[in-house]
């Protein structure tokens, strides 16, 4: 019993620690930008996406307390169960998906120079 109740705590736990380090924290201002500018840019819509993310994330820790503090009612404990566990692996593959992206993304950042100074830092 005490091992079906740490469980959601433990997954909640780990979901925070990998959001933690996968997403950063939020980036209020950007997200804002987002739904009260007129052109979104891409910064934006990231920002956006990384606060859905993390409402996914908190929400998940919260069903999982909720399922905790309720263990003794049974009524609905087994619905209840089988849609924590797939909200539990799907936000888990969520997150690897921002972590997969985040590697595999190239960062390009203009500063501004000549094509001159930028064969010279090329080595051409």
């Amino acid at each position: 019993m005490i091992g079906r109740l740490a469980l959601p705590v433990t997954a909640g736990s780990v979901q925070l620690a990998a959001a933690l380090v996968i997403l950063g924290r939020p980036d209020l201002d950007l997200t804002r930008g987002l739904l009260l500018g007129s052109v979104p840019t891409v910064a934006e819509t990231l920002a956006a996406l990384q606060l859905l993310a993390w409402a996914l994330v908190a929400l998940s820790v919260v069903w999982g307390l909720i399922r905790v503090l309720t263990a003794g009612a049974a009524v609905a404990r087994a619905a209840r169960s089988r849609f924590w566990e797939i909200s539990v692996a799907a936000l888990g593959l969520l997150l690897l998906a921002f972590g997969v992206a985040h590697q595999i993304t190239y960062q390009v950042t203009l500063t501004g120079g000549s094509v001159q100074e930028a064969q010279q830092a090329l080595g051409r």
